[in-house]
C-alpha cells in the first residue's frame, strides 16, 4: 500500500472544493436527526464538540470507503442531504488518513455515500444544520468553538 504524502492529500482536498480555517480543514458529514451516522450498521454519533478517534483509519487511497471517519470536503446541497442533518467539522491535517482515488466533486445524482470524500482518524464537530427547503439552518454550535481568522 502506497500512502499519500501530506502534500498530495492537500492537493486532492483542494481539487474537491475543500476549504480551510487557519490550518484546519473544513469538513462535512451527513447524519441522522440524532446526529448518528446514516449507515445502519454504524454506532457512531457526531455530537457537537466531540472528537472521534477510531482504532486505525485505512490510509489506502485505493479503497473508496473503509475504516475511519468518511467525511466530505465540500458541503452537499439539499438534494443530497434530503431529510437528514449535516454537521460541520474541523480536521487537523495530521489526522487525515487519505483522500480516496474515487473521490470526486459533487455530481448530479450523488448520494451521501459518494462525492468529495476523505477519511480521517479524528475530527471536531463544530456545528449542526438542517435544510429547510433549500436554506441551510443552524441548529447548534459548539459554545467553545472560536472562528480562526485567516492569516
Amino acid at each position: 500500500v502506497r500512502e499519500q504524502t501530506p502534500r498530495r492529500k492537500r492537493e486532492r482536498f483542494i481539487a474537491l472544493g475543500g476549504q480551510f480555517e487557519g490550518r484546519d480543514w473544513i469538513a462535512w458529514k451527513v447524519v441522522g436527526s440524532k446526529l448518528g451516522s446514516p449507515q445502519r450498521l454504524s454506532k457512531l454519533t457526531y455530537r457537537i464538540g466531540a472528537m472521534r478517534d477510531p482504532n486505525v483509519a485505512d490510509a489506502n487511497p485505493a479503497n473508496g470507503c473503509a475504516q475511519g471517519l468518511n467525511i466530505h470536503a465540500a458541503q452537499p446541497d439539499s438534494k443530497i442531504v434530503r431529510r437528514r442533518h449535516l454537521v460541520e467539522c474541523r480536521v487537523s491535517p495530521d489526522a487525515v488518513a487519505c483522500v480516496p482515488h474515487s473521490a470526486h466533486a459533487w455530481r448530479l445524482g450523488d448520494t451521501y455515500t459518494a462525492g468529495p470524500k476523505f477519511r480521517v482518524q479524528r475530527l471536531r464537530v463544530v456545528a449542526s444544520y438542517k435544510y429547510v427547503g433549500r436554506k441551510l439552518v443552524l441548529l447548534e454550535i459548539d459554545p467553545d468553538y472560536e472562528l480562526v481568522p485567516e492569516p
